[in-house]
This record gives structure tokens, sequence and C-alpha cells, in this order.
């Protein structure tokens, strides 16, 4: 009888422990430079990038839907301006978006050259990755353009995400496409909400690919339902 007493603590001690690292930041499991945010500096990939990883594996775990708030990557939360507005986009295309929206960038920030420390293909953490994300990278062929002028890829580009205030880039995130596949948001503007307008009807929630070949994973909207809004008021 002490014996089973002693293995069901144990038990719940692991179960805990696995519970605590499916809900902390993947540093736990990877090299501290890969998932270490810039709180200081402008750009956010390795925060964006570790945080989609972190809330895919959480969700393997308790099989929970989730959703993907551009804004908290950046620590934003609560503004008493609601001026901030988040643009996704891609190299290819960040040149017409900035001249179409009228962005600036007066503090010459340079975001046109992403760094990814993603070890996704190192057999040290194939245990811990799986076959939850692309281990080759691939580049993103253009193969058109949609009504607007902008480009149709073959597969998700790297995404490049623009923290705007005032219409002005104050900040910046690459996801990696080896991650999952953005391109249903691609080129799009989402405005971000005060506490009294918490939610708007758009939400970006991570989902499965069931039609992708290169992504497990996929950003798209999703119309949010007035219960689910006033359920988080």
């Amino acid at each position: 009888m002490k014996t089973k007493k002693i293995i069901i603590i144990l038990l719940f001690i692991i179960y805990i422990a696995f519970s605590y690292a499916a809900n902390t930041n993947v540093s736990i499991f990877e090299p501290a430079e890969f998932t270490k945010p810039n709180l200081y500096g402008y750009d956010y990939t390795n925060r964006f990038n570790s945080s989609i990883i972190s809330n895919i594996k959480t969700a393997d775990v308790y099989e929970v839907k989730y959703f993907f708030n551009i804004f908290h990557e950046f620590g934003i939360y609560y503004y008493d301006k609601n001026n901030i507005i988040c643009y996704v986009t891609n190299l290819a295309d960040v040149d017409k978006l900035i001249e179409d929206e009228k962005i600036t960038n007066i503090n010459n920030i340079d975001f046109k050259k992403p760094k990814f420390n993603l070890p996704i293909d190192n057999e040290e953490y194939k245990n811990f990755f799986g076959n939850n994300f692309t281990k080759i990278k691939q580049e993103a062929k253009a193969i058109g353009k949609d009504e607007n002028g902008y480009s149709k890829f073959d597969i998700s580009p790297d995404t490049l995400i623009l923290l705007t205030e005032d219409s002005n880039i104050t900040a910046y995130a690459y996801i990696d496409n080896r991650l999952l596949d953005a391109r249903n948001i691609m080129n799009k503007k989402y405005k971000y909400y005060t506490s009294s307008e918490r939610y708007s009807d758009i939400d970006i929630k991570i989902d499965y690919n069931k039609n992708g070949t290169y992504n497990k994973y996929k950003l798209v909207e999703v119309k949010l339902e007035k219960e689910y809004k006033d359920e988080d008021n």
C-alpha cells in the first residue's frame, strides 16, 4: 500500500512538472539564445517563434483551441489609445504595403534582414519537436498576384509583422515559414482595441492545415461569437 502511494505521488509530481513545462516558454527545452525575447529593441522575431511553438505544443498536450494574439507578443495588453495597428506581410510585398498604407519608418528600423534561430532540424531536439514542424526549410515562390496586386505563393513565405503606432513602425517580427502557413492573413491589418472595446469581431487562430503538405498548422481569421466576447469581458 505504501509503495502504491509513493508511485501515485511520483506520477502526480511528474504530471505537474510536465504541465508547467507545457505552459512555460519553451526555453526550458531549448538553448536560451533561441527563445530570448528582445524586449528592449525593435526585433521580436525569437519571441514570436518561440511563442508559436509553445502554443502548439501546449495544445497538443491539452487538446484545446487556441488563439494567437499578435499584440500580446509585443508586450501590449491594454493601451489608452487605439491608434496601434499590426500589419501582416512578407519581404516581397512589404514595400507596396508601406506605400499603400502610408506607413513611415521614422526610426530607420532595419526590418529586412530576418534572423531565425530554430533548431527544429537538430537531431538533439527531435523527440520534443516530433513531426509538428517542417524540418527542411523551403523558400516560397511567387506564382502570381492577387486582385490587390500582392504576391500569391506556392507555400507560405516567412511572415513579417509590423507594429505601428500613428502609422509609424515601432517594432517588427518574423514568423518562420517552417512553423505554420500564414497566407490566409497575408497583407492584412489588425487594429488594437482598448479595454473599453476589448475585442473586434475577428481574431487570429492557429488551426490545423488539413490540405497542407509543407505546414501542419496555419494562421486563419475566425469570427468571434458575441457570447465568446461577453465571457471574456
